[in-house]
């Protein structure tokens, strides 16, 4: 496993670092308090901690005068792959993705066992022990101190057999015996170290130039300190104006969300009131209905059949009663015109033996009893048999006043009226609750009074605001206008400075 790149952000003395290694052994040269020990940190940091835990040794690591903590971001190579190691402590973020394959994890138990098997590290203290040793550590272990080198074998080693430590330090000795090539005398192929060093000296030179041209800058600083004063005059103003500026645009703002709540909480006031209205409507209809009695659709077409049915049978009747009748008078014409001629026979044998036999007298007298006899009875039949075809219909005219009394009406048109003010009240009714429903739009009255309070509330606040902002300040749109291109004028003149 090769580190090739390390990002910082907030680490301790870093606030920022963007650092590539090379490959083989990197060697970090500098003063004390310059950062070396602070990258290390870094390394172990961004390879072995938790940044979704937040102990003394995270805490450790906190930029000073900072409150977030920090981010790392480790790029290296293992097995002919590359990864990305990303650890953000402040927002408990972890990824490691391999960008040759694709594959990520944001666990930290796989990831902590992906880096140990990558590298053959799994703890810092290994790390530190092995991955990063420094000069003085490597002086102590060359220079006889058995104890370190066992301690040091053990934990490379981890206690195994046939692996030495000794064997990995001579061969670091060597590189760094390699790279002082060059400090204390002079050679033929110098060092990375004596290099630095004469890169050193040129960039000193360098740097004592840059210092000339810093001073040259500095007087023409000081030539351009009267333009500070314009230029601060300029920023105050230009502040000032764009304050202004923004408050009005904040109130022009405010003011056109004002008019769009204010025009909703007259709709939604408007369909509140225009309920209320239909409800006060509707129970005066509901009144008015049950002012006509217990009655309803279904009662007013039982009604109506029963009434027909009735007069039908009423009709009927009458049919009958008047068939009947000419039937009787038919024979009733028959049986005078017997009667009569009968009679008139009697009489006239009655007149021709008046003078013959005084019985013969006797039966013109008899015959004149009988004719009167007889139509007496036909006038009784005729009577008893109309009383008995008369009361059928008053059956059916009884019938008729029970039905007119049970719907509590008089007549029919008293019925009809009924009837029409029945259904007058239930067309108004269901007029009325088909406005309540478009009004409503599928909601309840209970959702429309709480929008309703909603969209109060929301105007209120609006209000409030704009309140807040001061209506003083507030200018016309042209004098917007003018601010806008007053502040340009502004900015530019500021960038002439």
């Amino acid at each position: 496993m090769r580190i090739k790149k390390v990002k910082l952000k907030r680490f301790k003395r870093f606030e920022s670092l963007d650092l590539s290694f090379s490959s083989g052994l990197n060697i970090i040269k500098g003063p004390n308090e310059q950062g070396k020990s602070t990258l290390v940190a870094a390394l172990v940091a961004g390879l072995f901690y938790d940044p979704k835990k937040n102990n003394q040794d995270i805490r450790d690591n906190q930029s000073w005068g900072e409150e977030k903590l920090y981010e790392i971001l480790l790029e290296f190579e293992a097995e002919k792959e590359k990864y990305v190691l990303q650890k953000d402590f402040e927002e408990k973020f972890l990824l490691l993705k391999n960008k040759t394959t694709g594959e990520s994890s944001d666990n930290f138990s796989t990831v902590s066992k992906t880096i140990a098997d990558l590298s053959g590290l799994s703890t810092p203290n290994l790390f530190q022990t092995t991955a990063c040793i420094r000069q003085d550590k490597i002086a102590e272990l060359s220079s006889g101190k058995k104890e370190l080198e066992k301690a040091l074998q053990d934990v490379v080693t981890s206690g195994q057999e046939g692996v030495f430590v000794t064997d990995v330090l001579r061969k670091v000795q060597k590189v760094v015996n390699d790279m002082r090539k060059g400090i204390d005398r002079p050679a033929i192929s110098p060092g990375p170290i004596r290099k630095i060093q004469d890169e050193l000296v040129v960039k000193e030179e360098e740097l004592m130039g840059l210092r000339a041209k810093a001073e040259e800058v500095k007087k023409q600083r000081q030539n351009l300190s009267k333009y500070e004063t314009q230029k601060k005059e300029i920023e105050k103003e230009g502040k000032v104006k764009r304050n202004l500026l923004e408050s009005n645009k904040k109130i022009f703002e405010i003011e056109a969300q004002l008019k769009e709540a204010s025009k909703n909480l007259d709709e939604v006031e408007s369909k509140t009131s225009s309920l209320q209205k239909i409800e006060s409507e509707l129970s005066e209809l509901e009144i008015k209905l049950k002012s006509l009695g217990e009655i309803d659709s279904q009662k007013i077409e039982q009604f109506e059949e029963d009434f027909m049915r009735l007069k039908a049978k009423a009709e009927e009747v009458k049919k009958s009663h008047h068939q009947k009748n000419e039937d009787q008078k038919e024979i009733a014409a028959k049986n005078k015109r017997y009667t009569v001629g009968a009679i008139l026979v009697f009489m006239f044998i009655g007149m021709l033996g008046f003078g013959l036999h005084p019985l013969l007298l006797l039966s013109f007298v008899v015959s004149i009893i009988i004719g009167v006899v007889a139509l007496l009875k036909r006038k009784t039949n005729s009577d008893r048999k109309e009383e008995a075809e008369t009361s059928p219909l008053q059956e059916v005219k009884e019938q008729r006043a029970k039905l007119l009394l049970d719907f509590a009406v008089k007549d029919i048109s008293e019925f009809k009226k009924k009837k029409k003010a029945y259904f007058g009240f239930e067309k108004k009714i269901d007029a009325k609750e088909a406005e309540m429903k478009g009004l409503l739009s599928g909601k309840t009255k209970l959702e429309l009074e709480s929008e309703k309070k909603e969209v109060a509330k929301r105007v209120a606040v609006l209000e409030a605001k704009k309140d807040e902002l001061g209506v003083a300040k507030k200018v016309s749109p042209e004098k917007m206008q003018r601010l806008e291109e007053e502040i340009s004028e502004l900015e530019k003149g500021y960038i002439e400075t």
